[in-house]
């Protein structure tokens, strides 16, 4: 597959290769999402062109117009750093997905430098597997949901930004009581079934709730406000350390 007019400068063109299909036999839609990413990639839109599919292996070459070129070149070099834009790298990652999907290869070539940015896709590393294993922790926040008509019963958390959404018991009688605190703050303790992502981040399967605690209302002036009202031989508007210094001088003297 390749971007590029036949009578346009050669220099200008970009090609995009994979290595496993043919123009006949890479559907139309996996083309189109293919195009879409190297769009991405590419940057300055407006300004990198398709033109055509080559035949063998499937070949897109991108024509690039002036003055744009020397900065879509520079652009796709530092993909091939590494060190490329966000949204530059996003779509190379996006890409080999595809390409490892496809069981395929793929490259980009930038015909003016020879520059060679390539695509592992089907030869890139497997992840490492780590198998789901259970820890027993406690999650808490305010209790948003309540609902199940099997045995087991479930549970939404919201705490703050985060949500916990795969809450769970069988203990029908353990499930009644927390009901009563809906739209309440809870400590739910339990354990939680864990997985491994490619990512490196850690995926909570299923959390089993054994127990909870209610947990009070109130905001944290609220618990301030209450702790200062605590008879402690203070003022509010003591200052602590001095009152502390006072406190210490007089056992001295005494």
């Amino acid at each position: 597959m390749v971007l590029v007019e036949r009578d346009m400068d050669s220099k200008r063109e970009i090609r995009f290769e994979i290595d496993v299909f043919k123009p006949n036999t890479l559907p139309m839609a996996r083309l189109a999402e293919y195009l879409s990413d190297l769009a991405k990639l590419y940057g300055h839109e407006s300004e990198v062109h398709f033109d055509r599919l080559e035949e063998g292996s499937v070949k897109a070459i991108a024509y690039v117009d002036e003055p744009a070129h020397s900065h879509v070149r520079a652009r796709i070099a530092s993909v091939g750093t590494g060190l490329g834009p966000d949204d530059a790298m996003k779509a190379y990652n996006a890409i080999d997905r595809k390409l490892a999907a496809d069981k395929a290869t793929g490259k980009i070539v930038d015909v003016a430098s020879g520059n060679v940015i390539k695509f592992p896709g089907r030869e890139r590393p497997q992840p490492i597997h780590y198998g789901t294993f259970t820890e027993t922790l406690t999650l808490q926040g305010k209790l948003i949901s309540l609902q199940g008509a099997d045995d087991t019963k479930h549970a939404q958390l919201e705490d703050g930004d985060r949500k916990y959404t795969r809450l769970q018991s069988r203990n029908l009688e353990l499930m009644e009581r927390l009901k009563h605190h809906l739209w309440g703050n809870v400590r739910l303790h339990g354990r939680g079934r864990f997985e491994r992502l490619e990512d490196g981040t850690w995926d909570m399967k299923a959390f089993n709730i054994d127990d909870f605690d209610v947990l009070g209302r109130d905001t944290f002036a609220d618990t301030i406000a209450k702790l200062r009202a605590v008879p402690n031989g203070l003022k509010v508007d003591d200052d602590v350390w001095q009152s502390v210094a006072d406190d210490r001088l007089e056992d001295e003297q005494s």
